[in-house]
């Protein structure tokens, strides 16, 4: 019977039909009917008639709850998904404990290996504290002005067909939420054989502790902004020096001054070592803005929107505790990097463009960009960055090269992330096919053509669940401080087809959007403060309202926003041993047990964040 009510309980989750609904689409809920059997439904319908319940996925999810077969906070997106269950099974757990113990493939290591020694080059890999996996690191040759850009070789330790690399290509990509990280390949092989510093990658490769497997992208930033003496190549690297993006920022805005040696000896790094370093940051800075230059130039948008960071602690407790921490992506250490990372894309895109090689190229087709004029009349700040994209198409993959309108590109390959990202693994693949005998690649252009659809579809619903997710704990975080608190904000863009009076909204202490409603017409770039009504996480409702800063409420009748909501516990909302719609009170529930009303709930990215498509697609 519990399984029936599982069953029951996963209709519940909303899925979308194309990536426009899932911005401001209306969602199409399942219920009963849904079912896989009669036996099921039988089973559901007399497990919900005992309780005296209505047949409806709410009274299954609160049932389960009270089995505790579900936790209290049960992600019903990640057990619909193609995560789940998240663990690797045992068969895959052993290979991947196999690989790690023989190393990368025999052909891929010794002096018939065919790779360019690099080791007399420092490389930096310059990423967040906790990042486990190290894909990407640079180098700057300060001799020629060369600039490399190294990427794990995950293809020197496993071929396409091998269960490890047909899970990876399932799952298609690692999935972050607030609660855990779901890697795409076995956490201990990617950490310790895999990743840039992996620990015992020295041993299988060479006597020295700082060799290490890399495929390389090298170029050379012309005056104009354009990218010469191209090349790819399989390489041996030195072991990068780990970088957080505050400690590069340190280096490029004080060089080795003392509060910045202070730092970087903290993190390991003798004065010496924090000059040359400092010093080599700065002239791949000076060649990244040429970079930066020649692409906006060629048109590609720059945005930078803050983004939120939630996570959450002991998701199985009543009350997880939950961090909400707002990251900025305008810092010079971020931009540098980012570039780089679009440099090597170009680079591959330009490469299999021109030999002809199958991959997963990624493509935007040209829009409308919005006039600086109407960009004046917004203020700065988030309104202006989502103006920006306003008139956006959507990036998507294909094995021809096409023009990336955002990214200013004529072709682009993301070709930085494979142990984290499948398509950039079956570019791996094919590159490094083709650099060894351009004849035998491993997958035809009908085959990658297949091998993209699937990955591409897998992504998607990857993403979906990631922003769902997302949206559940910052729902969570609203529901605790209840309607007494008072969220500043700023007015950034209005839906589709809206009345002037339903506006997304950014909340600067939160770094996520929010859809509200106003009595009245309001302008774009105003700021607002921002009332949250009601909100209930697990069916994605919420209804905010928003008043001028400094003003008093605005004249009209907001009665259709909830304003009557009685407070009677700690969180701020009635709460009740009810089903989901008697927990909200109002608006009242369909015929799923879920709220009707979402009007003012639009589901999707946008309340968390504003999708940006590949504006900019570097890590």
């Amino acid at each position: 019977m519990a399984a029936a009510l599982e069953e029951l309980a996963l209709t519940a989750v909303i899925r979308y039909e194309d990536e426009e609904a899932d911005s401001y689409g209306t969602p199409r809920l399942t219920s009963l009917d849904r079912l896989s059997s009669d036996r099921a439904r039988a089973l559901a319908t007399e497990a919900c008639t005992a309780m005296k319940r209505t047949v409806v996925p709410a009274t299954a999810i609160d049932a389960l709850v009270s089995l505790k077969v579900f936790g209290p906070h049960e992600s019903l997106e990640l057990r619909a998904s193609h995560f789940y269950p998240p663990a690797f099974s045992a068969a895959l757990l052993a290979d991947a404990g196999a690989k790690l113990a023989a190393g990368p493939l025999r052909d891929e290591v010794g002096a018939d290996s065919c790779r360019l020694d690099l080791r007399h080059l420092d490389s930096y890999a310059v990423d967040s504290a906790s990042t486990f996996e190290v894909d990407d690191a640079v180098s700057w040759d300060p001799t020629t002005g060369r600039l490399w850009v190294h990427v794990a070789d995950v293809s020197a330790w496993m071929g396409p067909g091998e269960p490890l690399t047909t899970e990876a290509l399932r799952r298609s990509c690692t999935l972050y939420l607030p609660t855990e990280t779901i890697t795409m390949l076995p956490m201990e092989l990617a950490r310790d054989g895999l990743s840039l510093d992996a620990s015992n990658t020295h041993a299988h490769v060479s006597e020295e502790e700082n060799a290490v497997l890399a495929l390389s992208f090298g170029f050379v930033v012309a005056e104009d902004g354009t990218l010469i003496e191209q090349q790819v190549v399989p390489s041996l690297i030195r072991r990068p020096m780990r970088l957080t993006y505050e400690l590069a920022d340190a280096l490029l805005a004080a060089g080795d001054d003392a509060a910045t040696v202070a730092a970087a000896a903290d993190a390991g790094f003798s004065a010496d070592a924090t000059a040359t370093m400092a010093a080599e940051l700065l002239g791949m800075e000076a060649a990244a803005a040429r970079r930066r230059r020649k692409r906006e130039e060629a048109g590609a948008l720059f945005i930078s929107l803050p983004q939120a960071e939630i996570k959450v602690a002991d998701p199985t407790a009543e009350r997880p505790k939950i961090g909400i921490a707002v990251l900025h992506s305008d810092t010079r250490a971020w931009e540098l990097i980012s570039e780089l990372m679009v440099a090597a894309g170009a680079l591959a895109g330009w490469f299999c463009a021109h030999h002809k090689i199958p991959v997963p190229f990624r493509g935007q087709e040209d829009f409308e960009r919005v006039t600086q004029t109407e960009l004046d009349s917004i203020a700065a700040g988030p309104a202006r960055e989502s103006a920006r994209l306003r008139h956006a198409t959507t990036s998507a993959s294909s094995t021809e090269p096409a023009e990336h309108s955002a990214l200013g590109l004529d072709a682009y390959v993301q070709v930085t992330s494979p142990i984290r990202r499948a398509s950039d693994l079956l570019a791996h693949w094919q590159l490094k096919a083709f650099l060894r005998s351009p004849d035998a690649l491993p997958f035809s252009a009908e085959n990658m053509e297949e091998e993209v659809a699937r990955v591409s579809t897998a992504a998607r619903s990857s993403r979906s669940l990631e922003n769902r997710s997302k949206k559940y704990w910052l729902y969570e975080y609203l529901r605790r401080e209840g309607p007494r608190k008072v969220w500043s904000a700023l007015t950034v863009r209005f839906p589709r087809n809206g009345d002037g009076k339903l506006v997304l909204c950014f909340i600067d202490e939160l770094g996520s959007h929010l859809m509200v409603r106003t009595a009245g017409a309001i302008g774009l770039g105003v700021r607002v403060d921002v009332v949250v009504k009601i909100v209930e996480p697990r069916s994605g409702f919420c209804r905010a309202v928003a008043t001028p800063s400094a003003a008093a409420p605005p004249e009209g009748d907001l009665s259709d926003v909830a304003s009557d909501v009685t407070v009677t516990d700690n969180d701020g909302f009635t709460s009740s041993s009810d089903s989901l719609d008697a927990l909200l009170g109002r608006p009242k529930a369909g015929a799923d047990g879920l709220p009707v009303e979402q009007d003012d709930a639009v589901p999707g990215a946008d309340v968390s964040s504003v999708s940006l498509g590949d504006v900019p697609e570097a890590r």
